[in-house]
């Protein structure tokens, strides 16, 4: 049997699908409407915009992070077995793609194990990419949410502030209408995620509410990763495609120099 890439690129077309569905729910979840604002005066004069969680992201979404993730992580493995494999060595059950949390030199010594058979070159390029979570952040993200799947059965999601839209129009005395000002987009400080119902999300002072000025203020949210401390409130679908553009790319690389 020649030895070749199809089985990685079968795990990486899978897990394209499972990403294809993340994003056809949660662009549904979020046209829905989900998040709801309210708008509250409070004694000071202060107005104060408060978010309403309406209904809470579906925990079976969940599966399908996972196994989108699991399907890159195990492309990455069949690219090992195959790299001992083109080297003439026989892969073992410890054969994989090396992703570890030490840098090196003691990642070295994952590696060698991992990718026990293969060729130097082989080796040298797999090194090269730093597998590891302070040499190659996305990898160490792969990582950390597939161990975390494997463990706890459900990746945690949920919502994150992602930015305020904020119009103003003003009175002015030579205008029969008001000057309307150009759409500001504001990129909160604090994401507070996850968000809690009640959570206040945009304030205007009292002193800032002229009666010749007009607020209003358009609140967007987006779907971001809960409790894995590598992608914690990075958004959803976007890190997950940003992982498998990288995993891709990865597999292109030794398809090209190996196969």
């Amino acid at each position: 049997m020649v030895a070749s890439l199809e089985g990685a690129k079968v795990k990486l077309n899978r897990s394209t699908r499972h990403i294809a569905e993340l994003s056809s729910v949660a662009r549904a979840y979020l046209d829905s409407r989900p998040f709801g604002v309210t708008q509250a005066e409070e004694p000071n004069g202060d107005l104060v915009w408060r978010v309403k969680i309406h209904r809470q992201v579906p925990a079976e979404w969940s599966a399908i992070v996972g196994d989108a993730v699991h399907n890159m992580r195990s492309a990455l493995d069949l690219v090992a077995w195959q790299l001992v494999e083109v080297s003439g060595g026989h892969p073992t059950r410890d054969s994989c793609f090396p992703i570890d949390h030490a840098p090196p030199p003691a990642q070295d010594q994952t590696l060698r194990r991992a990718l026990a058979g293969a060729s130097p070159a082989a080796l040298r390029l797999v090194r090269r990419l730093k597998p590891y979570a302070s040499g190659n952040p996305v990898l160490g993200q792969l990582h950390a949410l597939d161990i975390t799947d494997k463990h706890r059965l459900v990746l945690v999601v949920g919502a994150a502030h992602k930015y305020v839209v904020m119009k103003m129009s003003m009175k002015v005395p030579w205008r029969p209408t008001p000057v309307e000002f150009p759409p500001l987009a504001l990129n909160p400080a604090d994401r507070q995620f996850p968000l809690q119902d009640g959570a206040e999300i945009f304030r205007v002072c009292a002193a800032a509410r002229g009666s010749e000025h007009t607020h209003e203020h358009d609140l967007v949210f987006e779907l971001a990763f809960g409790d894995v401390a590598e992608v914690k409130g990075l958004p959803l679908v976007a890190t997950l495609e940003s992982m498998h553009r990288h995993v891709s790319k990865i597999v292109k690389i030794i398809e090209r120099l190996f196969f």
